[in-house]
């Protein structure tokens, strides 16, 4: 009941509720039947993906790992796991399998091994397997370009800033020169008996 109120409450579509709605739907969404079964068990059984999307939501928009193990690892009385049930209906379910595939990734940490293993385990050596490990393949890679992208921009950041102060400093000293030959100029000017040369120039008294 909790479960249908939550989601009356933000719809399927929506964002979550207040973390005072979450905790208890999370609790409900983890809960498990007389077959083992959680919710999203049953709707990925029924094939309902509007229903497991929902189900998955508050886990999507504020992982944590705890929850997640729970979600994705323990197992029904069959010993199959959520995984198993959406990655053999891939074409009905194929959003949420995108889905488990990357909360795969952030309850191991975004580590490939891992995540490969956790596949195995769950799915065995079969195509579903197979598939799950290409999205995650996929999906890696697309993470391991963003960060060498951000990264070669912080370099070229740096760079830049490092310019930018080689500039102000050359700038700097120009005016400290500036600032010199002006002050000479003027002591010239107001006492035209006496020579004065370059900065650092002994200066000549004239006869």
């Amino acid at each position: 009941m909790q479960i249908k109120e939550y989601l009356d409450g933000t719809g399927v579509s929506g964002g979550v509720g207040t973390s005072d709605d979450r905790a208890p739907f999370v609790r409900h969404c983890l809960a498990r039947n007389g077959d083992g079964d959680t919710p999203a068990m049953v709707a990925a059984r029924r094939r309902n993906k509007e229903a497991l999307m929902a189900l998955l939501q508050p886990f999507i928009v504020f992982p944590d790992r705890r929850e997640l193990d729970a979600l994705l690892h323990r197992r029904n009385a069959d010993g199959h796991s959520l995984l198993t049930f959406v990655a053999h209906c891939d074409k009905t379910l194929s959003a949420a399998h995108g889905v488990l595939v990357e909360l795969e990734s952030f309850a191991h940490q975004h580590d490939s091994h891992k995540v490969k293993e956790c596949f195995r385990a769950s799915l065995g050596s079969t195509m579903s397997a197979r598939l799950s490990t290409d999205l995650f393949k996929r999906t890696h890679h697309r993470t391991t370009r963003a960060e060498r992208t951000f990264l070669l921009i912080k370099i070229l950041s740096l760079s830049f800033v490092v310019k930018s102060l080689f500039l102000v400093v050359d700038m700097l000293t120009d005016a400290m020169l500036v600032k010199e030959y002006y002050e000479l100029w003027e002591k010239q000017t107001r006492a035209p008996e006496t020579a004065f040369f370059f900065p650092g120039a002994v200066s000549a008294t004239m006869t």
